[in-house]
């Protein structure tokens, strides 16, 4: 992944109870390469974290079983890492963590399309391609018929991300293009046009067989 300096941070509120330490326990069983080089630590009554270019403080939400926090810099963007706790029928917990990091929202992007599932146990298991449906699929839905377009007029700065779900366990995914964006923004008309008909697509949980799909 790219390498952005940050040198801001998003305060955000942190949420406690007695079950808080899960979520900092799940992301500290995370390889140094899924924490992406953060540290959190615990600092008074709040949660931090740290790749050594100043500390952001975390949302932890024990309630719903979601972790977040945001890193904002002048010149790299911000990068948004996110982790949320699934359970199937048999109460078997599933960590979701993904990243992604972006310029500005509605003009481009600078990372996305990093999510990954791991089981839990005594050690984190990558159980991603169990838990994803086609992703074929999913982007087709996404483009909503405008694909032979963009990739003829707007292919540059393609980008996908995931967004994971602070409430229910709802994942969406998001598609786009950087110039597609930008043509927008300078009044083509056909670039918005294109634009407001890409679609964001919902991954709905299935607790039954522990997956994502498209339907619900």
């Amino acid at each position: 992944m790219k390498q952005i300096l940050f040198t801001l941070c998003f305060a955000l509120t942190t949420h406690f109870s007695m079950s808080q330490s899960k979520l900092i326990n799940y992301f500290n069983k995370l390889s140094k390469e899924n924490k992406h080089g953060y540290v959190i630590t615990k600092k008074g009554e709040n949660y931090t974290a740290d790749a050594g270019t100043g500390a952001c403080v975390v949302t932890v939400d024990n309630t719903n079983g979601f972790l977040e926090f945001k890193d904002t810099g002048t010149g790299g963007g911000t990068f948004v890492f996110q982790m949320a706790i699934f359970k199937n029928s048999k109460k078997q917990e599933i960590l979701s963590v993904n990243v992604f990091a972006y310029e500005d929202m509605e003009q481009g992007m600078i990372e996305g399309g990093n999510i990954r599932f791991f089981s839990v146990g005594k050690q984190l298991i990558d159980v991603t391609k169990d838990i994803l449906p086609d992703m074929t699929t999913v982007e087709d839905k996404a483009y909503n018929g405008q694909t032979d377009a963009i990739m003829e007029q707007y292919k540059e700065g393609l980008y996908e991300y995931f967004e994971l779900p602070r409430v229910g366990t709802t994942v969406t995914f998001h598609f786009g293009s950087n110039s597609l964006n930008q043509a927008c923004a300078n009044n083509d008309e056909q670039a918005c046009n294109i634009k407001k008909s890409l679609q964001v697509v919902d991954l709905f949980w299935h607790k039954d067989t522990g997956y994502l799909n498209l339907m619900k």
